[in-house]
């Protein structure tokens, strides 16, 4: 079992959002709610720990076979998460370069409500998904 007591919030929190073992993730919970991690001052870190974890998991993809020496070191989690925020800027960049290409603003608020319609269209299947 892992000892949470030598990790930081943002290991305890990025490892709360990569494993899917109920136990280790209701510890997690406790400990990060033990340490006050939950409130509205550590909303960034929990969101930067997401970002960091997600891109973990999906260059890991068996995280819950881990060892107690495998737990993601701060450097890891922070570096990873700086390059996903990287490429989520880039890809912001990249659509904001492309709109300003489109000199006709009904052609830009019509690509800006074809974005939105496809973003509320993946998050209704996506979480209709995990409802069941």
């Amino acid at each position: 079992m892992l000892d949470l007591n030598r990790s930081s919030n943002l290991q305890v929190a990025a490892l709360r959002r990569m494993t899917s073992d109920p136990e280790l993730a209701a510890r997690c919970d406790a400990w990060l709610q033990g340490r006050g991690v939950w409130g509205p001052h550590h909303f960034l870190t929990l969101r930067f720990a997401d970002l960091a974890a997600g891109m973990l998991l999906f260059l890991w993809m068996e995280f819950d076979e881990m060892v107690d020496a495998e737990m993601p070191s701060r450097r890891l989690l922070i570096w990873t998460g700086l390059f996903v925020m990287a490429l989520i800027a880039a890809f912001f960049g990249f659509i904001l370069f492309l709109l300003s290409q489109v000199h006709s603003w009904w052609w830009r608020g019509g690509i800006v409500l074809l974005m939105v319609l496809v973003g509320v269209v993946e998050n209704y299947r996506v979480n209709r998904r995990l409802r069941r």
